[in-house]
Parts: C-alpha cells; sequence; structure tokens
C-alpha cells in the first residue's frame, strides 16, 4: 500500500515539475500578417513542436532543415511549442495571424479576376465588394471565392441581375414565335407584351386574347435559358391579362341586277373609293380575288352601294361570337307558289333564303381577324314553262384574314329568273291556231346578284391573369399589379414568392 502511494507522489511531482518547467520555458510573441510567413530558429536543436490548441487553422507550420516557418492562415491566435534535444529545452511562441488589408485585397483581385462588373475597395478597415454580375457561372464562382475564410470580414454588396444581351434574346425568341412588344408600358396596347427588369427580377406582363396565346408564351419560356435559371438567381414575374373577346360580324345581303350602273365611282366618305367596276368584273368572274374589301364599316359601305346602284338591302344583322367560337345569321322564310304553274293551280310552300354560318372565328392580331365561313342559299325562282321551282346551292370560301372595320362582300350567288309576257288583244290571243293573230308573247332573263357583305368589330373585357410558368396555368388575379409591385419593394419578394412557390 505504501509503495503504491510513493508511486502516486511521484507521478504528482514529475506533472507539476512538467507544467512548472513549460510555464518557465522561454515565451516569444509573434505577429504574422495575414498572407505573410515567418521563419524560426531556437537557439538549440529542435527535436519535436506542436500546436496548441490542436486541430486550429491560425497557421501552419512547415520545417526548413534547422528551422521552422510559420505561415499564416486564418486570422487569429495559437501557440507553438518547440522542444529540444537535451532536457527541459523549450521554446514557447505565441503567433497572433492579423488581418493585412493590402494583401487581402490583392489576393482577393486574383482570385476575382474572371469575375466581371465588380469592384474590390478599402473602406475604412474593410474591404468592400461591390457592383453588378450578369453571368451565371462568374457568379457561382464569386460565391465560392467569398465562403474562403480569409475573406470572411469582406463586406459583399455584390447583385447579380440579367444582361442587356439576355433579355434582348428572350425579346427575339418571343417575337420569332409570333408575339408583339410594345415600346414602353404607356404605350402598351391588347395583344401586345412588355419585357422590363430590375436587378435580378424580369418582369412579363400583357394583354393576350386567348388561353391558347397563353399557353404559347409558356412554352417559349419554358425554353428559353434565362428563365430556366434558378428561382434563387433570377425571379421571375409573368403578369399576363386574358383579353375576353366578343367579336361582333355585321351580315347584310344586299340584291344588284345586270342593270344597274356599274360605271360609276362610289365614295365611301371619309376613308376610300371604290370601283364599282371592278366588281361587276368580279361578278362575271373574271378575277380571281376571293373577296371584295371596302374601306369602310358597314353602315358606309351600304350607303354608298345604295346611292351609286340600284341596289336593294334584302336583310342585315350581328352574329356575335366568343373569340375562337361559332355562330348563325340567317334571312328567308317561305312561299306559297302554284304547283303547276298556272293561276288555278294547287299552292305549296317552298323556303327560301341565306344562312351565314361562322364556323368559326378567331383574333389574329390586333386589328386582324381570320373567320371560316359557309354559305347556304335557297332560292326560288320560274322556268321557262313559268313552274316555280326551287334551288339550292352551298358556298364555302374557306378561311378568309379581314382587318377590322372593314367591309368585305365574301361571295354572290347568281340567280337567273325567265320572264314572260303577253301582248296584243286578251282573250282574241288565246285562240288556238289563229290567236297569234291578235297577239303573242315575250321572253326575257332576269338576272340578279345576291351578294353576302360582312364586317367585323371586337369587344373586349379584361380580365387579369396570371401565368405560373412552371405548371403552364393561368391563375387567378394577382394580388398586386405590376404598376403597383415596381412601386413597392417590400410587395415585389412577396409577388414573387407568391407566384412561384
Amino acid at each position: 500500500m505504501k509503495k503504491i502511494q510513493l508511486l502516486l507522489c511521484f507521478a504528482l511531482f514529475l506533472a507539476l515539475f512538467s507544467a512548472f518547467a513549460d510555464e518557465k520555458s522561454e515565451v516569444e510573441k509573434m505577429s504574422i500578417p495575414m498572407g505573410e510567413s515567418r521563419d524560426i530558429s531556437p537557439n538549440f536543436k529542435m527535436e519535436t513542436y506542436r500546436i496548441q490548441p490542436s486541430g486550429t487553422n491560425v497557421f501552419k507550420v512547415e520545417e526548413m532543415g534547422s528551422e521552422l516557418r510559420v505561415i499564416s492562415n486564418s486570422i487569429g491566435e495559437a501557440t507553438l511549442i518547440v522542444s529540444g534535444m537535451a532536457e527541459n529545452q523549450k521554446k514557447v511562441y505565441t503567433v497572433s495571424v492579423t488581418s493585412n488589408l493590402a494583401s487581402i485585397i490583392r489576393m482577393l483581385k486574383h482570385d476575382l479576376d474572371s469575375v466581371s462588373g465588380i469592384s474590390i475597395k478599402l473602406n475604412e478597415d474593410r474591404i468592400v465588394i461591390s457592383g453588378e454580375v450578369n453571368n451565371p457561372d462568374q457568379w457561382a464562382h464569386l460565391q465560392r471565392v467569398l465562403q474562403n475564410s480569409r475573406y470572411k470580414d469582406c463586406v459583399n454588396f455584390t447583385t447579380f441581375a440579367p444582361s442587356t444581351d439576355d433579355l434582348e434574346a428572350l425579346q427575339k425568341r418571343l417575337q420569332e414565335a409570333g408575339f408583339k412588344f410594345a415600346e414602353s408600358r404607356e404605350t402598351q396596347e391588347n395583344g401586345e407584351l412588355f419585357l422590363s427588369s430590375i436587378q435580378n427580377t424580369i418582369m412579363i406582363s400583357g394583354k393576350l386574347f386567348s388561353n391558347e396565346d397563353i399557353m404559347k408564351l409558356n412554352q417559349v419560356l419554358k425554353t428559353a435559358p434565362l428563365m430556366n435559371m434558378s428561382d434563387d438567381l433570377v425571379k421571375k414575374i409573368i403578369d399576363i391579362s386574358l383579353v375576353q373577346t366578343l367579336l361582333e360580324v355585321n351580315v347584310a345581303l344586299i340584291s344588284l341586277s345586270d342593270s344597274d350602273n356599274f360605271n360609276k365611282q362610289g365614295n365611301v366618305i371619309p376613308t376610300a373609293t371604290f370601283d364599282l367596276s371592278f366588281l361587276r368584273r368580279w361578278l362575271d368572274g373574271a378575277t380571281t380575288e376571293k373577296t371584295i374589301a371596302i374601306g369602310s364599316n358597314m353602315n358606309g359601305t351600304l350607303s354608298m352601294l345604295q346611292s351609286n346602284l340600284v341596289s336593294k338591302v334584302q336583310d342585315q344583322g350581328t352574329v356575335t361570337i366568343q373569340n375562337g367560337g361559332s355562330g348563325n345569321w340567317s334571312f328567308g322564310g317561305t312561299v306559297k307558289v302554284p304547283v303547276s304553274g298556272t293561276d288555278n293551280g294547287d299552292l305549296k310552300d317552298i323556303t327560301y333564303g341565306c344562312t351565314v354560318n361562322v364556323a368559326r372565328g378567331e383574333l389574329a392580331g390586333l386589328n386582324e381577324a381570320q373567320f371560316d365561313f359557309v354559305l347556304t342559299w335557297e332560292d326560288v325562282k320560274t322556268d321557262a314553262k313559268g313552274n316555280y321551282v326551287q334551288e339550292h346551292a352551298t358556298i364555302n370560301p374557306g378561311t378568309l384574314p379581314l382587318d377590322l372595320d372593314k367591309t368585305y362582300i365574301i361571295a354572290h350567288h347568281k340567280k337567273e329568273t325567265q320572264m314572260t309576257s303577253k301582248y296584243g288583244l286578251p282573250v282574241l290571243r288565246d285562240i288556238p291556231a289563229v290567236g297569234w293573230i291578235f297577239g303573242g308573247e315575250e321572253h326575257s332573263t332576269e338576272v340578279v346578284h345576291d351578294l353576302i357583305l360582312v364586317s367585323a368589330e371586337r369587344r373586349e373585357k379584361i380580365a387579369k391573369k396570371v401565368l405560373d410558368i412552371k405548371s403552364g396555368e393561368v391563375l387567378d388575379q394577382a394580388e398586386k399589379t405590376t404598376d403597383e409591385l415596381i412601386k413597392d419593394p417590400d410587395a415585389i419578394s412577396k409577388g414573387i414568392d407568391r407566384i412561384l412557390q
């Protein structure tokens, strides 16, 4: 038992002696600026060295023969203990790594040499980095460099923003897809987009005419490199108004006869003049045009035709359809006619009239629409013997592009009616065999052209929508418009988070 106690006392004595020896070891304070190194040579032959606390990265040590090189690594303080070959040969170095701003700036500029658009300056005792980076790869490199502990005290004010070239490339891509752009928000009209950016936020606003337009916009944006940058890098606000459009197609059915005067120049005051001789050639099939355009709305055109021709308006009306929808307009009725053509023959009902079917009508631009028309006629005429016959005709002019607020003659139906008139002495002219002595009959043909005129107008109701670029869905109205987002910086981040979540 006494031996164990003696051993414990001896061990405690050695520990106290070692601690006392360390305390009595020579201590030297050393200050090394960040980015520099110092060589040390104790006045004895070195055997070992250690750094306290272990694992510190304030400095590192390299052996240089009989010397040690202390290399600064990060700002802070640590201890280097060097032991010699002989007993009690020990030296303690307290190493403080201090900030060397000039050296750090040199290293930082070297590390960020490939990043354009930034400024590195010394402001009092801080290194300040500022500027705007436009290249995503350069931005990523900047973030990696600043994660180095030697730059932990640098103040970073840099921001990322899309370059002008990137924005122009995005706009060009959309224009090639058929979208039109306004020069400014103040001049923006329905059917036009406007592209703008604030720092790293891209905003696309516009008023489009259909969900199909919005879906096409979404498909283009999905393939645009700028829009595929991460949300952390580039925020996107897509503020789209869906213009709920009604198309009003004014329809008129007029009749012209071959006896009308087609040699006049018709005045469509105040917008245009119309060559009526061209209309004559069109009716005769001497031209290849599908339609004839008149630079006036329906009222102006009908006024011109009635004042310059002996024309008759049989009926007119309006077909109102949704953009991309369909509708019909009809004119006509039934008449009772003799079956045999004689005055005392049996009567029956025969349908007559015209139907204009708008199979599809949709806007093709700000001031243009296109329509698919199918036209049918049910007509009643007399043959050479005076019998009433029914005639059916269908005309499909195909898809027609029409400028809004202009009138177009899109089709005509030629009707020939045989006319018989008697002359001479009544009763005697009807005597068989000899009646021709007292009178006879004259036969003639009456030619009438039924013309279909149409003029389209646009009626709009705007509903605010937002396009979710991720899902391609059209969302409900945003809480704030783009104008409000621009004026309210706090609302920008809220609006972006709401839209892109």
